[in-house]
């Protein structure tokens, strides 16, 4: 019979189970109809059979849920042990502690327990706000800032999971109370903001990611805890509002969540005389407000737990144990965190036998109680695995949704000139201000991998005299990038901003292009008025720092908006930036892949390094435009006590240059209307009478068909019979006759200058046409570039592409750039010619003794700036909101245009037949790119938009060694990259 009226009311629309728990199709859109929690849809009959054989007290000792630590003496484990069996607790809190003891424990606890043990976790922001060794993720007032509450529901299912894994079955969360008191200091930043829609909708985002993962959810702290400027652990806060405003404000996201299906309400211990006028009544003893508003006007039948029952906001005013019953005759379902479990079990039990309560109204709540437990899945308890647990909690999923959702918080508060991101590098000085901070910070290390910035140091507590030494040398920079650490959450103090920090940053917002970045709470705002340029980034982790630095150079788009209100900086306030017109910087678990998953790249390298193929390396990976490699192995040298290699060093890449410098401004002078590459070299410089290059086409030249010999050695003819350096040619020091550095301590006549050409210019050509590499083209693309800019090919590529770009680390000539030595990573140690290490000095001997500037050779640079210039070409020309290159002159230089090679226009390419060349076989043929004879690769490919970088210096100490070429390191490290993606 009962199943029948069940499907008729089902079919109806009427029966509570005839919806679900959470909506289907968003995860987070209001509903406009009521969802009962979805333990109320289970079947009822285990929890019956349960109920009926349970006595009175093992029923009230289900009401308790006692607090658990896993941080504490054997003593303590076992003091709670005997409570369990001697009371029948229905649950427990979880707090401090480790997770791995945690499971330890839960499997003890459960297993002396004669029911199943309900357990809980005050976990608002994860598994880290209570257990070591696992995630934090941000607080609720930086999810505030959020516009796309998916990212909420994800998280909310990420920790439902851990908490699955954990044995926990309650947690504590979402907070929804509308934090409209800058100045409350319990729930603060806790909460999702001022905004009741905003907290509501993120709330059941929440929510509804938990109880996904058969978690239950709780709200709190009803009937609302936002507007207190008291803490309930301390005493008991009054809220004076009247009932037309708590409708309207304070209860409103509770019955949002009562109407979208919550599984519990946590009530607070606030006295609310609009609500239950008794005196220094808190609310969680008060009918009124449990029943009367809770259960029947706003139609909540889900588990009701109180608060902490210990805290000062309740015992302020109750003995010890008269809690426990005043809060059942209430009209709570769970009595959380006794103050003293023997006495509140005792008085339930005095109550019970005075008849201020019957066994009917246990029952209803205990039957709740089962249900949710069946519901959460403990009917039959199965041990927890303790092994793996952290691993198991920490996966790249779960630090994936991390990155993800303090990303989508940054907000723009202010952009009032378009400054952010920062558009035109170029003859721009950039500095940034760290107050809080005495040294490199996440923040300061991810500007400089977008550009040349000077950092400042202060500390928030320094003398004004130091404040205002720094404001002067400031004065001197196009942009300054202000940013505040070591913050304070409280109003009380000051949100941790010093006086003189607070007047400092005053002045510094009159500056224009001045940016401010706050690493704290946005309630802190109202210290820092007129900010026409400014960022909150909520937090000061790592990765917020990482990820605002990222948004001032336009790497990533900012999104987020003001969850409250801070003075003149209004809620909702907030600039969607560009999309990123730079790279950006992360890891591969944004792309939905593992760290793990590079462990034969590594492996790799370092069985490179082991062999003595090079004594170090830089190698990077960017894919979809996001950096998600990018690492440094072994040392400069093979000394053991030698620099090691850092990301920032430079090496000299050797034939790169021919594409990050010749071929490109070769392609700038075709789109400029200033060169035809089917036209003649006689046509644009000029050549003596009767030398055999006049009538070479510049295209064969750059694709290595047009029959020049491969290269010539210049520097033998030099060398005297003992194979030193000739003193006619060279000289140890500078001077009007020996102005051309070769190296340090040697210095070329310019009069052999002529020597030079006169060689090239000479030379014989090979008797066919067809593909043969050679340097001698780019000698004469120098020649023509320089010619047609009528400027030096190193004035040119800095001032058209490095500059602009922001590749700061790449330049002909680093010495005279103002790099020193120990950021240099050293070549060959020559016996024969120059008859040293060459450090700092480019390594090709032609490029050399032309004063280290080459059309083929000559270029200094990083992994970091290569992967800019590829990234530029793979943009079809563009970045950093600025294009360089014409995407269809890009697709010509890059495509192979003769059958008999695999070459580009001055671009290498991958072997077709898979026989030649460094390209390892999944690249696409689309792929371009250029290999150095120092032991470098730089390659990108368009089909799959990724990039491969690898710089070393394998011709240390001696160009003899070949194992880099002859095991085919860097075409292995290439391939193992495809077969991450390729999975």
């Amino acid at each position: 019979m009962k199943t029948i009226l069940i499907f008729i009311l089902t079919a109806l629309n009427i029966y509570p189970g005839a919806e679900k728990a959470a909506p289907s199709i968003n995860h987070y859109t209001h509903q406009e109809k009521h969802y009962y929690p979805p333990f109320m849809h289970a079947d009822d009959q285990w929890a019956d059979s349960i109920l009926q054989q349970m006595s009175v007290e093992e029923k009230i000792g289900q009401l308790f849920m006692v607090a658990a630590y896993s941080n504490q003496s054997e003593e303590n484990y076992k003091s709670l042990e005997y409570e369990i069996k001697q009371y029948h607790l229905g649950g427990l809190i979880f707090f401090q502690g480790n997770p791995a003891k945690q499971i330890e424990l839960t499997n003890r606890y459960q297993n002396v327990a004669k029911y199943p043990l309900m357990i809980g976790i005050d976990a608002e922001w994860g598994l880290g706000m209570r257990l070591d060794s696992t995630i934090s993720y941000p607080r609720q007032l930086l999810l505030g800032a959020i516009q796309d509450d998916e990212l909420i529901y994800e998280m909310g299912r990420e920790i439902g999971r851990q908490h699955k894994r954990m044995g926990i079955h309650v947690n504590f969360a979402p907070v929804v109370d509308v934090n409209n008191n800058p100045n409350n200091p319990v729930i603060n930043d806790r909460s999702f903001g001022e905004n009741r829609e905003n907290v509501s909708k993120k709330g059941i985002a929440y929510m509804n990611g938990l109880q996904k993962e058969n978690i239950m959810a709780c709200a709190k702290h009803f009937p609302g805890h936002g507007d207190t400027d008291v803490d309930s652990h301390k005493d008991l806060p009054v809220i004076l509002h009247d009932r037309q405003r708590l409708d309207s404000i304070e209860l409103y996201p509770f019955r949002e969540l009562t109407n979208n299906g919550v599984s519990s309400m946590m009530v607070a211990h606030l006295n609310i005389p609009a609500l239950d006028s008794t005196l220094n009544s808190p609310s969680t003893v008060s009918r009124k407000i449990v029943t009367g508003l809770l259960k029947e006007e706003l139609g909540f039948n889900g588990l009701i737990f109180t608060d902490a029952l210990q805290m000062k906001g309740i015992t302020k005013n109750l003995a010890v144990g008269e809690s426990s019953v005043k809060a059942f005759l209430a009209g709570n379902d769970v009595l959380l965190f006794p103050d003293n479990v023997k006495a509140a079990v005792n008085q339930m039990k005095t109550a019970y036998s005075k008849g201020l309560y019957s066994e009917a109204d246990l029952n209803k709540s205990v039957k709740k109680i089962l249900m949710a437990k069946q519901w959460v899945g403990i009917q039959q308890f199965d041990s927890l695995q303790v092994d793996r647990v952290v691993a198991d909690l920490n996966t790249e999923e779960a630090k994936r949704i991390q990155t993800k959702l303090i990303e989508a918080a940054i907000t723009v508060v202010r952009d009032s000139g378009n400054t952010i991101p920062i558009m035109a590098l170029e003859n721009k000085r950039i500095a940034s201000i760290t107050i809080g901070a005495k040294s490199a910070t996440p923040f300061t290390k991810m500007l400089d991998n977008y550009e040349n910035v000077d950092h400042f140091y202060l500390g928030k507590n320094e003398e004004w005299s130091q404040f205002e030494k720094t404001l002067k040398v400031l004065e001197r920079y196009d942009y300054v990038l202000a940013n505040t650490l070591d913050m304070s959450r409280y109003a009380s103090k000051q949100y941790g901003i010093s006086t003189n920090t607070e007047k400092f940053l005053g002045q510094l917002s009159k500056k224009d292009n001045a940016i401010l970045t706050v690493f704290g709470s946005p309630y802190s705002l109202i210290k820092f008025p007129g900010w026409k340029e400014l960022i909150v980034a909520y937090e000061a982790s790592d990765e917020a720092q990482d990820l605002a630095a990222q948004v001032i150079f336009g790497g990533r788009k900012a999104t987020g908006k003001l969850p409250i209100s801070a003075g003149e900086y209004k809620f909702g306030e907030g600039k969607y930036t560009v999309e990123p017109i730079r790279l950006k910087y992360g890891n591969i678990r944004e792309l939905g892949y593992s760290s793990s998953d590079f462990a034969k790249l590594d492996s790799i390298i370092e069985a490179t390094l082991s062999i003595k193929a090079t004594p170090g390396c830089q190698v990077l990976v960017a894919k979809n435009g996001q950096v998600i490699y990018e690492r440094s192995f072994g040392r400069h040298t093979y000394d053991k006590n030698g620099v090691s290699v850092k990301n920032s060093d430079l090496y000299d890449i050797a034939s790169i240059t021919k594409i990050v410098a010749s071929t490109a401004l070769v392609m700038k002078l075709v789109e400029d209307g200033k060169l035809d590459i089917d036209k003649t070299l006689g046509e644009y410089i000029d050549l003596p009478e009767g030398c055999n290059k006049k009538d070479l086409i510049i295209k064969e030249m750059l694709a290595h068909q047009s029959g020049l010999w491969p290269w010539i050695p210049f520097y033998l003819e030099t060398l005297d019979d003992k194979k030193s350096v000739d003193p006619e040619v060279y000289q140890k020091s500078k001077s009007e006759d020996f102005p051309i550095i070769v190296c340090n301590d040697l210095y070329c006549s310019f009069v052999y200058q002529d020597s030079i050409w006169s060689q090239i210019h000479n030379s014989e050509l090979r008797p066919q046409k067809g593909y043969k590499y050679s340097d001698l083209g780019f000698y004469y693309m120098m020649l023509v570039i320089e010619k047609l800019y009528q400027r030096p090919i190193e004035d040119l590529v800095q001032e058209l592409l490095y500059d602009p770009m922001g590749m700061n680390k790449t330049t002909y000539l680093p010495l005279e750039a103002g790099f020193k030595l120990r950021e240099i990573v050293p070549t060959e140690t020559e016996k024969i010619f120059r008859g040293r290490t060459i450090h700092g000095y480019v390594h090709d001997p032609g490029a050399a003794m032309m004063g280290g500037i080459g059309g083929h050779a000559g270029i200094f640079s990083n992994a970091n700036d290569l992967a800019k210039f590829m990234q530029m070409l793979l943009n079809g020309g563009v970045y950093g909101g600025r294009k360089y290159l014409d995407s269809t002159t890009i697709k010509t230089f890059t495509s192979a245009p003769y059958e008999d090679s695999r070459r580009g226009i001055g671009f290498d390419k991958p072997d077709p037949d898979g026989r030649w060349g460094s390209a390892c076989a999944s690249a696409s043929l689309a792929s371009f790119g250029h290999t150095g004879f120092t032991g470098t690769m730089a390659f990108a490919d368009p089909e799959n938009d990724l990039i491969f970088v690898f710089l070393s210096n394998r011709i240390h100490p001696t160009a003899d060694n070949k194992k880099l070429i002859t095991e085919s390191s860097r075409t292995q490290m290439h391939q193992a990259i495809y077969d991450i993606f390729e999975k």
